[in-house]
């Protein structure tokens, strides 16, 4: 990692992780690599030389900036699918309902399939609750 790309992560996060720390880590990191002969070009090849040794401990800067590899998004479909169906029901709805109301129902709007699967489980939970049920609802 070159020194100003080290900057610029270290400056956005700021709150996560120690500068000088993880620079040190990182040149020890690179030293170990080097000298256990293997060439790391993914994230997973970093765990694999990390398995089995207690190595872990002793780099948790190097942890921490895995770990925040690995929840970023690796595109904005996520969001921007959200907002779009955001706008279609604010589109449909209007704006007659509260924020809290609104934001109930896009989380539902937006995993419909999960809502789907709950609404039918709860009605077939409904409609078996008792014979004159099951005759009616099948």
């Amino acid at each position: 990692m070159n020194d100003a790309l080290l900057k610029q992560v270290t400056e956005h996060y700021k709150d996560d992780l120690n500068p000088g720390r993880l620079e040190r880590q990182l040149l020890f990191l690179s030293d170990m690599r080097e000298a256990e002969n293997v060439e790391v070009k993914r994230l997973s090849d970093l765990i694999h030389m990390f398995s089995g040794t207690d190595t872990v401990r002793h780099m948790q800067e190097v942890v921490t900036l895995m770990k925040l590899l690995l929840v970023l998004p690796s595109s904005s479909c996520s969001a921007e699918r959200s907002l779009s169906a955001l706008r279609r029901l604010k589109t449909y709805i209007r704006s007659t309902m509260t924020v809290s109301r609104l934001n109930h129902e896009s989380v539902l709007y937006i995993h419909k399939t999960l809502t789907d699967e709950l609404i039918n489980s709860i009605v077939n939970a409904f409609a078996s609750a008792n014979d004159t049920r099951k005759d009616m609802f099948g």
